[in-house]
């Protein structure tokens, strides 16, 4: 077990990430995809914002062939904004235009919308129906810590809404941090407590304001309310800053950033006197394949992996499944699923409705691409019969986990001739440095193969998010006494498989008001 100093707590240090180049709008002049929703006609809110991401958003619409503006005006028919209330945005826009807003409530008055209505729709890549959960309320007198107290919310994160933006972060970021702190000491209790806290926080639908309201709440007392406490007060937890400093913990979140190293390696190589990357190149004859490969191509795999590359590595991926089955089903699952415009991986969910097209099926399209010097490593897992044991949590099925080269959107050949070396050297960094300015960059991407009938069952597990998928599994076990994984549900006291033909149906097995991916980031 690991000892950070006198602090028995230790968390998730935030390594602040690099600044995303600016992605403009189309400019004029420039010809803008096609429209393909005529009736749709979007006006992004620049208050809280910002510009940058503002002109991001826009340009990822467009793309979409949504038709997004810049002005407002009488044709806008949803207005999108991000931390605003209904009365802020029509205030706002009143500012602007020097013109009220129609209410919705009158003919012609546009749809008010939260940012979940724009990512849900960015990741289904049309217009997804306005559900009231959606809207902005004028006025939410309702949406208070007294109403939320007096009704009792539920302990377990699948019973409840946690959507891609929430009211709390400054909390959560630093709960975030002990419970990694707790996960590199491998305190299993203490890291569940911090994160059920921080699911907590961010279902809430306002802001915290003092640690009083939060004595009621789901997995916020004890030690979760003394940091509360201490943040709400002063601003900064001191806890949370002293292991922030530590070198153990700075070391230990550097080394499992690697891609192949778990947290036992981490230890271990810290026990043995590395702190940083360049200590590594003196052990090259100790690490793994993995390791080696993601020491290699560590800057490239701490960047984020935008939705724009994540769509063009699943063209990628389609190109090379299609061609060997016609008719192969491909769904982008994890965090992207779920309406996150980043991630730090990309995952794709194969399935056919006849089993035989799957065998050997993603075998032939990592030959392709190996083919066309796309892939940078692989290794493969093949398929296991789970049983319905209460431990048999994890999936079985056949895994490709992948870093792959990906083109940048400007080039026009993806026959890259990238030839990797097993180990990169720091004399060999600047020709490594040289291929990726030359058109690509390394992407961790993960292909999983499941048998049709598995389909619904794999698709919730692999869109995550991790801690939903784990209370989901905990709720089916303690409450339901049946035994949830990516293969399928198990009735304990029929003994017996629950089919499901999609997520809807397992929700309803499981007597659980069905929560759609948008609002599982818990």
């Amino acid at each position: 077990m690991l000892i950070l100093g006198r602090c028995c707590n230790s968390a998730m240090f935030n390594i602040p990430l690099k600044r995303r180049k600016r992605e403009n709008a189309y400019p004029s002049g420039f010809p803008l995809p096609e429209c393909l929703f005529p009736d749709v006609c979007v006006f992004l809110v620049e208050r809280r914002m910002g510009s940058g991401r503002r002109n991001f958003l826009t340009a990822l619409a467009q793309r979409k062939g949504f038709r997004v503006v810049s002005e407002y005006s009488d044709r806008v028919t949803h207005v999108v904004s991000e931390q605003n209330s209904s009365s802020d945005v029509m205030a706002w826009i009143e500012r602007l235009t020097g013109q009220p807003v129609l209410s919705r409530e009158t003919k012609d008055g546009p749809h008010l919308l939260d940012i979940c209505w724009f990512t849900e729709s960015m990741s289904s890549g049309k217009p997804v129906v306005v559900e009231p959960r959606h809207c902005l309320g004028v006025v939410q007198p309702l949406a208070t810590p007294e109403k939320v107290l007096r009704t009792q919310m539920p302990s377990y994160t699948c019973q409840r809404r946690t959507p891609l933006n929430h009211h709390n972060s400054t909390l959560t970021d630093a709960l975030e941090i002990l419970a990694r702190a707790a996960f590199f000491q491998s305190s299993e209790v203490r890291y569940l407590g911090f994160t059920r806290a921080v699911s907590t926080l961010k279902s809430l639908p306002f802001k915290l304001q003092s640690a009083e309201e939060a004595k009621d709440l789901p997995w916020c007392g004890g030690h979760c309310k003394t940091v509360i406490q201490e943040i709400l007060e002063g601003g900064v937890c001191r806890e949370v800053e002293t292991i922030k400093s530590n070198e153990q913990y700075q070391a230990m979140q550097l080394l499992t950033g690697i891609y192949g190293v778990g947290v036992r390696t981490a230890e271990r190589w810290y026990q043995e006197g590395i702190r940083n990357l360049n200590d590594l190149k003196n052990t090259e004859s100790k690490l793994t394949v993995e390791q080696r490969t993601g020491l290699q191509y560590y800057k490239d795999l701490q960047q984020p992996v935008t939705r724009e590359e994540a769509e063009r590595v699943e063209q990628l991926v389609k190109d090379a499944l299609l061609r060997f089955s016609p008719d192969v089903q491909i769904t982008m699952t994890g965090g992207f699923r779920r309406g996150k415009l980043e991630g730090h991986d990309v995952d794709f969910l194969i399935t056919h409705t006849n089993e035989s097209a799957l065998t050997g099926l993603l075998e032939n399209a990592i030959n392709w691409l190996k083919s066309k010097g796309l892939i940078l490593y692989y290794h493969m897992k093949k398929r296991k019969h789970t049983s319905h044991a209460v431990s048999s949590l994890m999936d079985g099925h056949e895994t490709y986990y992948t870093i792959c080269a990906l083109p940048s959107s400007s080039s026009q050949n993806t026959d890259l001739e990238v030839k990797p070396h097993n180990f990169v050297a720091a004399e060999q960094m600047a020709c490594l440095k040289s291929q990726i300015s030359k058109g690509w960059r390394a992407v961790r991407v993960d292909l999983v193969v499941t048998p049709h009938a598995e389909y619904p069952y794999a698709l919730l597990g692999w869109t995550g998010s991790k801690h939903f998928e784990r209370e989901l599994r905990r709720f089916s076990l303690h409450e339901k006494k049946m035994s949830l994984n990516s293969h399928g549900l198990y009735d304990t006291e029929k003994r017996c498989y629950l089919p499901a033909h999609s997520e809807e149906e397992i929700f309803k097995h499981l007597g659980l008001t069905y929560i759609s991916p948008s609002d599982r980031n818990a």
